[in-house]
């Protein structure tokens, strides 16, 4: 027996889109969610009205299940359009242990402006924002650098990734949240 081969990196399975293409791809998510809406409305409508009795309440749940599905898949890309509309990319100075620029997960730590510390973890992690941590030692956020997701690239790249920020300062986290 044979075991498949990995998919390799790149792959449309844990590759993010383009940035270019990106508001289109939201445009024909929230097309398509709207579609399965109203086409939700009208089939349990016409149920009601032609056939009446249980046959309603058994099309709700199919229903739900399609608009709730169709609702997410559209959040996924909400969410990597409000990051990346955040505002201008900021240059942060960061580090990781990575030796490779392939695509692969890379965690590591960044200074804020501020000097408030923190860790990082991009999941998959486009080979040009890797090289630039490796090369340069240099992360860029798009908008304010903040605690929580938030978009990485480059500038005039339009390769993107959805990068995971914690801050490591006890005394920034005291400030965030103090105790009662």
């Amino acid at each position: 027996m044979t075991s498949s081969p990995a998919p390799p990196s790149g792959s449309p399975a844990t590759r993010t889109p383009s940035r270019s293409s990106l508001k289109r791809r939201l445009r024909l998510r929230t097309v398509a969610f709207a579609a399965v809406v109203a086409a939700g409305v009208a089939l349990e409508g016409a149920a009601v009205v032609l056939v009446g009795g249980a046959l309603p309440w058994v099309l709700a749940a199919p229903i739900l299940l399609a608009v709730g599905a169709t609702a997410l898949w559209r959040a996924r890309v909400a969410r990597a359009v409000r990051l990346l509309a955040a505002g201008p990319w900021t240059s942060i100075t960061a580090a990781t242990m990575a030796t490779e620029a392939d695509g692969c997960p890379v965690s590591g730590w960044a200074v804020f402006p501020g000097g408030l510390r923190a860790r990082f973890h991009i999941e998959h992690c486009p080979p040009d924002v890797a090289a630039e941590l490796l090369r340069r030692r240099r992360l860029w956020v798009a908008g304010e650098p903040r605690p929580g997701h938030v978009a990485v690239g480059l500038p005039e790249g339009d390769t993107f990734a959805v990068a995971w920020v914690a801050v490591k300062d006890r005394h920034a986290r005291q400030r965030e949240h103090p105790r009662s």
